[in-house]
This record gives structure tokens, C-alpha cells and sequence, in this order.
């Protein structure tokens, strides 16, 4: 069996913690199986991703929400600086990228708020920019 790749190993259990009962779709199980991944490993390191991203956007979700999206464009109400932000879509060299117009920058809150949003991802998708 093979670790997820890109997915870290999962923190170990605490000493005692016993684990718990969870059912898989069968096709999911299926799938899994067949590309030989360790379903126990593979569904821990879903759930500790999706926390940290959920986690993540309730830190930033005070501040910053989702406005609206406009062709290659998303567009997020940042309540710190009482300003609605532009988020730039675009495929470059290195492949898709967003970027911040008002910050002028690849690696703002703004992004990072972006690139854990689902209504972001949404709206990208339906644009055909990812």
C-alpha cells in the first residue's frame, strides 16, 4: 500500500485513542483499492486537510468574504481595510496563478483566502480558468 502523495503522513494516534467505524461508497473503496492506497491512512489525511482548510477560512471569515466573481476575475469584501479586493485569475508560464490587484502580489491573505474558499473555486471553475 502507498501513502497519498502530496499529503503528509497523518499525525499518530494518541496513546489510547481508539479509532472508529466509517463507511466508504463502495466505487470510492474501489478506486482506492485499486490505485493500492492504505484507506485508513488516505481517509485521516482527508479529514486533517479539510480541518485545517475549514479552520483556516473560519480565522479569516471574520474579514474577508466572497463578493462576486467576473469573467477571470474574483472579488472579495475585505472588512479590515473596508475595500472590495480584486483577485486576478490567469494561466502563466508556470501554470494557473492568482493574483492580488490590490496588494500586487501572489501570496496576500486575499490569495490565500481564495485558494480555500469553495465558493471561489466555484466560481473559477464555471469561468474555465482551473
Amino acid at each position: 500500500m502507498r501513502q497519498v502523495e502530496n499529503m503528509p503522513a497523518t499525525a499518530p494516534a494518541r496513546e489510547g485513542e481508539k479509532g472508529i467505524t466509517v463507511n466508504i461508497y463502495k466505487h470510492l473503496y474501489e478506486k482506492l483499492k485499486k490505485r493500492r492506497y492504505e484507506i485508513k491512512s488516505y481517509v485521516n489525511n482527508v479529514v486533517e486537510k479539510d480541518l485545517f482548510s475549514t479552520e483556516l477560512r473560519e480565522k479569516m471569515r471574520p474579514y474577508l468574504r466572497f463578493v462576486s466573481s467576473e469573467g477571470k476575475s474574483v472579488y472579495i469584501k475585505d472588512d479590515k481595510i473596508n475595500k472590495v479586493v480584486e483577485i486576478e485569475a490567469a494561466v502563466r508560464e508556470r501554470g494557473p496563478e492568482l493574483r492580488c490587484l490590490h496588494d500586487e502580489t501572489d501570496g496576500c491573505v486575499h490569495v490565500a483566502y481564495c485558494l480555500n474558499c469553495g465558493e471561489v473555486a466555484k466560481a473559477l471553475a464555471n469561468h474555465s480558468i482551473f
